[in-house]
């Protein structure tokens, strides 16, 4: 008896020739559910956009597209796409008008990254990891959770500002462990476009500013980001607040610095340069001293460790002209604007935003008191003592040791020449953490990814030197047995 082929579907096909069984490949359910199913949702968007806000149709799309792209790096290049322009997104929908009052597409970014963490804590994690972030994280939440339980502080502005910094570490959690797929390759490929993008809409901002940007000024009551006039006003971009903007700006000029050391083609090191000086204008125009020094210290260590020779001498170049762009913004703007006055950047000594973090430490004399924190708490401009008011002592303990442990690991990984664009721009959010609460905000999110990223290449520095442990006994072990 001939032996007949088997269809993939179970089934004998005796003409010897091959049957596609509909029922395992299930291409014509599989459309006619597909089409259904977008049926069912646009009917579901048009109920939602006649009865609610377009701001809930707009979360709702977010969300449908989530599902859409049904690739956890998919959503979270959607969710670096939102970082730096969602607060854009939120005043033309409002028209300017919301203020900083509260949004449903606040919730957007969160959400997203909810769905990605979900995803990928059900995933095996990689062999080679350390436990250490795994702890810190878990301490973190821990912490704000014995905080929100003890205090019953469940207002949604406590609870919105424990989701934006608990579910970024959680992403750095899985993308550590290896439970979500490499995603650093794609991040890093945006953050060159969208800075681009967002440092041009700010000199826009600066030079013009829309009236959208105008109402939003006036209906959010923030004074410490000038008049709402042309020239007059510190750049907050396509984000909430001048300093979110600064961030991420300073991030993408860092990526730029590391792409002129290690790039070996002269005209891309060429692009590079001039993508970094050309956002050193937002930069500067911002107003965000912390962003600037955050540069310039990252500058100096990526001379020191991992510049050699031209590439050392092209590194200071670029500080020498960060600094004449300084002086140039301040010598052109600073007679008409108080924003970009020289007194900002050399009179220390009537500085009350330094007074004011310096008056931050008296927290640190009794930290005990912290033990439980407040969520309701008043924001305070140093992540570490912001997590303790608000969070507790437990929390801040575990947040000073993860940023602690992201660091040390980001200098190893600079000096092994490992991932030497995602360790320099930990190193840059880690000194950004002694000026601001920067979880506190979408930024947070691509922290979480920097981070995220830095621990993951720990595990391969990690076998590497098991690699040469090893291999150093094995010498020494055939050594001594042919003595």
């Amino acid at each position: 008896m001939a032996a007949f082929p088997i269809t993939r579907g179970g089934g004998v096909d005796r003409s010897g020739r091959r049957v596609a069984s509909w029922r395992r490949e299930g291409s014509l359910p599989r459309a006619a559910v597909a089409v259904l199913a977008a049926a069912a949702c646009s009917f579901v968007l048009v109920l939602v956009a006649l009865r609610l806000p377009v701001q809930v149709s707009m979360v709702c799309i977010g969300m449908m597209a989530a599902v859409i792209l049904g690739s956890r790096t998919g959503i979270v290049a959607l969710v670096v796409v939102l970082v730096p322009t969602l607060g854009l997104v939120r005043r033309l929908v409002s028209g300017g008008d919301s203020g900083s009052g509260q949004d449903p597409l606040l919730v957007l970014p969160s959400l997203l990254v909810l769905s990605v963490v979900f995803w990928s804590v059900f995933r095996p994690q990689a062999e080679r990891r350390s436990r250490m972030p795994g702890a810190l994280v878990l301490g973190t939440i821990v912490g704000a959770g014995l905080s929100f339980a003890l205090s019953g502080q469940l207002g949604v502005e406590p609870l919105y500002y424990a989701a934006v910094l608990v579910l970024p570490l959680c992403l750095a959690y899985v993308i550590s462990t290896g439970q979500l797929p490499d995603v650093w390759g794609t991040v890093r490929r945006l953050l060159p476009p969208l800075g681009f993008l967002v440092g041009t809409y700010g000199l826009f901002q600066f030079f013009v500013l829309p009236q959208w940007d105008r109402n939003w000024m006036r209906a959010s009551g923030l004074t410490s980001i000038g008049a709402p006039e042309p020239l007059q006003v510190r750049l907050f971009g396509a984000s909430e607040s001048p300093g979110p903007y600064s961030l991420f700006i300073g991030t993408v000029v860092v990526l730029c610095l590391v792409q002129v050391v290690v790039e070996t083609r002269v005209g891309k090191r060429l692009a590079w340069a001039s993508l970094g000086a050309y956002l050193l204008l937002p930069l500067v125009l911002s107003g965000v001293r912390s962003a600037l020094i955050g540069v310039a210290i990252c500058a100096l260590l990526l001379a020191l460790i991992r510049a050699r020779g031209f590439k050392r001498v092209l590194v200071v170049a670029f500080l020498a002209g960060g600094y004449y762009v300084l002086t140039s913004a301040i010598g052109r703007f600073g007679a008409t604007s108080s924003i970009l006055s020289a007194d900002r950047y050399t009179d220390l000594s009537n500085d009350a935003s330094l007074a004011a973090r310096l008056d931050l430490l008296q927290y640190l004399r009794e930290p005990w008191r912290y033990v439980l924190g407040n969520p309701a708490a008043p924001t305070m401009d140093n992540l570490f003592i912001d997590v303790l008011v608000r969070f507790g002592l437990i929390a801040a303990v575990c947040m000073v040791l993860l940023v602690g442990y992201v660091g040390v690991v980001a200098v190893r990984n600079l000096v092994s020449k490992q991932r030497e664009d995602a360790a320099l721009a930990a190193m840059f959010i880690a000194i950004a953490t002694l000026f601001g609460p920067v979880f506190n905000s979408t930024f947070g999110i691509l922290i979480g990814i920097i981070f995220g990223t830095v621990m993951a290449s720990s595990k391969v520095l990690g076998a590497a030197a098991d690699g040469s442990t090893s291999a150093g006994k094995a010498g020494s072990d055939e050594r001594s047995l042919s003595g």
